[in-house]
Formats: structure tokens, sequence, C-alpha cells
């Protein structure tokens, strides 16, 4: 499966070598925030690319180096982060009927002082896994890889598309209890498309699974007995609050189950073009601690999540480019906990996202752009059998803005700029004096300060544009971030903790483009 998709990956890159070159001279994605965006949206939705009147072939490698570290965050985060990772991704069209594109990303990280999350890529707002408030070294190995093929039934009206995504994720941690955790995760996307006019509507399936195993184990016997290292001792969450006290004797098996809908499409008007994306997804996880011949013998917790999520992205394909983005999403999802034989927790989310990018004096030797993009995200959380309840509510404003230098020979030398700052708006824990336990005073409660904190956040990058001695374009950049927290303004309770600081960025890449 790897080789296929990176055959896929490799005819798109080396047959767009050329088209892409003429793409660069012009209009390039490597000039404007709004082009980049417009082919970032295409690349993550390749039905969408039919006509190829932008783009006829396209490839791009990414290699990059990545350390960070974070002060001021939840428990469950690492304080610090690094990784080095590689990406490649790429479209063309081969003859007059067939489209492929591919991606792939292979990334190493070494995290250290993380605590509360013995567990692989499970998305926050899952209930089951362990945690221990010892904290720890991690090193995790993520391979991600996407292969799509299209096939124009009827040129110019009719077209069917396959799309395969497969993730896996290595990770291990060197402090007790030593966890090893693998999880493996394939998803298939078959569609139909047609045209009419300027119209473009696909029509989606989502089908996938996944298998994910944790096993813990102890290089020190006494930390895994007794009252001499309770910091040492795991355990078990199924919930926002509801934790099992007992160390399990055997491996956690996760099997998560997914189906969706999409429809997609694209249309244009003059130098408009508008193209949206919409998406049901229903994730079912059943999580237990069978043996391998025997799948399903009993399920500790199964959980189910719907997923729906909405996008537009609007482009004016001119010489000063304006890019409008909309994007809404909403996640709910109840368990039902087979020890109790009833239903114990409930997840709320809803996130929405308006921005816009807009370019001026492009044919100078000193375009310039500016934007504004404000996100807003409410989460809510309940736990029945500990009465446990969360609800929280933000907004993220930011100011992206960017300044080029265009250099002889079409070089260029690009500076961007986004400040940011985060507003708390609403930020509710409820707990019970007789409910506290581990996960109350060093989850809940952390989280709770993080998210009740203002926080100024700083990200820029510059970079550096050019072409080597066969005129293929590169890229080299370094990005710098910043946040500093605003202050706590309400009650720190006794036998918790606030993590406060400035955390700090700083990434180093280059890009090829193909």
């Amino acid at each position: 499966m790897k080789y296929l998709q990176c055959l896929f990956l490799l005819c798109c890159c080396t047959t767009a070598t050329v088209q892409a070159q003429d793409y660069y001279h012009s209009d390039s994605i490597l000039r404007y925030s709004a082009s980049e965006q417009y082919i970032d949206f295409l690349l993550s939705h390749p039905t969408l690319l039919w006509d190829s009147t932008q783009i006829k072939g396209f490839g791009v490698a990414d290699l990059h180096y990545l350390s960070k570290r974070t002060d001021f965050r939840t428990a469950q985060t690492e304080r610090e982060h690094q990784a080095a990772a590689f990406e490649a991704r790429g479209y063309n069209k081969i003859g007059s009927r067939v489209y492929v594109s591919g991606s792939f990303q292979f990334r190493k990280t070494w995290q250290d002082s993380l605590a509360f999350a013995l567990r692989g890529p499970q998305p926050d707002g899952m209930p089951t896994y362990y945690f221990v408030p010892k904290a720890g070294k991690f090193e995790r190995q993520i391979y991600q890889a996407t292969a799509h093929v299209g096939y124009a039934l009827k040129p110019n009206k009719w077209r069917t598309d396959l799309q395969m995504d497969y993730l896996h994720h290595w990770a291990t941690r060197s402090v007790d209890p030593r966890m090893e955790h693998y999880t493996m995760q394939l998803v298939l996307k078959p569609s139909l498309s047609y045209r009419l006019g300027t119209l473009q509507t696909t029509l989606q399936g989502i089908w996938g699974y996944a298998n994910a195993q944790t096993n813990l184990s102890y290089k020190h016997t006494p930390y895994t007995f007794g009252n001499a290292f309770p910091e040492y001792h795991y355990r078990t969450s199924y919930g926002y609050g509801n934790i099992s006290l007992a160390l399990d004797s055997s491996d956690m098996r996760q099997y998560d189950h997914y189906k969706g809908i999409a429809l997609l499409g694209k249309t244009h008007k003059a130098n408009w073009e508008l193209l949206w994306h919409g998406e049901y997804l229903h994730t079912q996880q059943n999580s237990t601690n069978d043996q391998r011949r025997m799948v399903g013998y009993f399920v500790k917790q199964r959980f189910s999540l719907d997923a729906f999520r909405l996008s537009f992205f609007g482009i004016h394909h001119h010489s000063n480019p304006l890019a409008i983005r909309l994007v809404a999403e909403h996640k709910q999802g109840e368990d039902f906990n087979g020890n109790m034989r009833s239903k114990n927790y409930l997840w709320q989310q809803s996130r929405a996202l308006v921005g816009f990018t807009k370019t001026l004096q492009s044919t100078t030797h000193l375009p310039k752009e500016f934007g504004v993009e404000t996100t807003i995200t409410h989460d809510e959380r309940t736990d029945g059998s500990t009465n446990h309840y969360m609800q929280r509510t933000w907004v993220d404003v930011g100011m992206p803005l960017a300044i080029t230098y265009v250099l002889p020979a079409a070089n260029r030398i690009r500076w961007t700029l986004r400040p940011s700052y985060r507003i708390s708006l609403h930020n509710e824990l409820n707990i019970p004096n007789t409910q506290y336990t581990i996960f109350s005073t060093g989850i809940a409660y952390p989280e709770h300060y993080y998210y009740g904190t203002n926080a100024l956040s700083l990200q820029t990058r510059l970079a550096y544009i050019g072409k080597t001695s066969v005129r293929y374009p590169f890229g080299l950049y370094i990005d710098l971030g910043w946040t500093r927290p605003d202050g706590y303004h309400g009650e720190i309770y006794p036998g918790t903790k606030y993590y406060s600081g400035n955390n700090t960025a700083l990434q180093l890449g280059l890009n090829f483009y193909l």
C-alpha cells in the first residue's frame, strides 16, 4: 500500500515539472497568500481538480525541523517538543481522462515533560485512554499518505474518483509506566462528479476503519503497588471525570469504524471562483481488553461521534487576488459504558471561522497583503456518574500580514506576520466536592485555567524563493512563534496546578517546487 501511494505521488511530481514552471513565472502560488490558500483547498479535495484552467500540474516537497517550548499549556500537553519531518504532495493530469494526485508525510517527534496522556493520536474529547500523573519522555513516528486517481467517464461531463487515506502511528515512553502504542487507519473515499457548464458537483462516500493498541509495563516493580509512589500509578479515563483506579492487566485495544458522505463543488463567473465542501462523518470507537483471537468479546466502552463540516472558499483571480474563507464545524458524541450498562459521557464542540486575504500593488516590486481571521469555539462536556460539567467558549482574532520583495529573475524574499489575540468568552467548570479525583485536580482544573486565560500570540515567517541553475524553484524559510498569557483572573483552587509562562517555537525548512 505504501509503495502504491508513493508511486502515485512520484507520477504527479515528475510529470508536472514543466507546467509548474510556467505557473511559477506567472501569478504563482509562491507569491500570494490568496493563491496559496486556493492551491491548498484544491489539493485537499482533488476531485475538484478537473478543468485545469488554473493548474495543469503541481508538486512540492518540504523538509523541516521544529523545536518549541510550551510553558503556558494544559496538563495533557508536553513542555518540550522537537520534530523532524518530510512532506510531499502533487497533482497531474495524464492524457485526456486520467487525473492523479498524492501526498505523504513522515514525521519523527520527541516530547519531554508530558503527563496525563498515555495514548496515540486520539483527538481531544474522545473518552477512553490511559493517563498517569508522572511526566515522561515520548518518542513518536507518524506516517500519513493519500493516493487519488480519477477517470473521466465522459469528458467534461461525468467523472469517477477513488481516494485512499492511510495513517500509521507508533509511540513509546521511556519513564514508568512505559507505554507502547500502535495505530493503523485506512479510509476509502469513492466519488462521482458531474459538470454542467461552469458548475461541478461531486458526491463522495466515506468508509474506513482503524485499529489501535496501547500496552503499559514497568521496569521498576515498586512503582506498581502501594502508596509510596502514587504518581506512577496509571488510571483509565472513561469520560470527563469517570476513571478506573485499577491497573488493567492486559493491553487496551480500540477499533474505530468510519461511515460518511460528502458533497463538494465549484463554480466560477468572470474572475470569481467559489469552492465548497460539506461532510458528515460518523465514528464509532469500541474499547476493550480483548485478546487477538477474541475480538469484541467484551466492549468496556463504546463511543459514537457525529461530525459535520461545511467550508467555502472564494477567490478573485486577478492581479490583486482576494480570498474569502468560511468554515463551520460541529461534533457531538455519546458513550455506552459496558460496566455501568448505560450512557454516561456527552461531548459537544462547535467551531466557526471567517477570514479574508487581500493583495495590493501586485505589479510592483513590493506587493503587500493583509487580512483578518476570526475563529470562535464552543466546547461542552458532561460526565453523569461523577457530576463533572464543563462549558467554555473562546474567540481568536488574527491579522495576517505579508510583504514580498521581488528580486531580479523572479526570485523573491517574503515576510509574513500574524498577530492574534485569544479571548475567553465563557469558562465554566462544576465539580461537586465529593467527586474530586486525580482527573479533577490534574486534568480538568488546568484546562479550566488555560482556556479561561486570554493570550497574545505572534507568528512570523521569513522566506526566500528562488531557482536553481536548472530553473527548479526552491524555498528556504524560518518560522518563529511566541505566545504570552494575559493572566488568569479567576480563583486558583487548592490542590490544582496552573501552567504559566511564555511559549516559543522555531522552525527551519526547505521547499522544492517540481
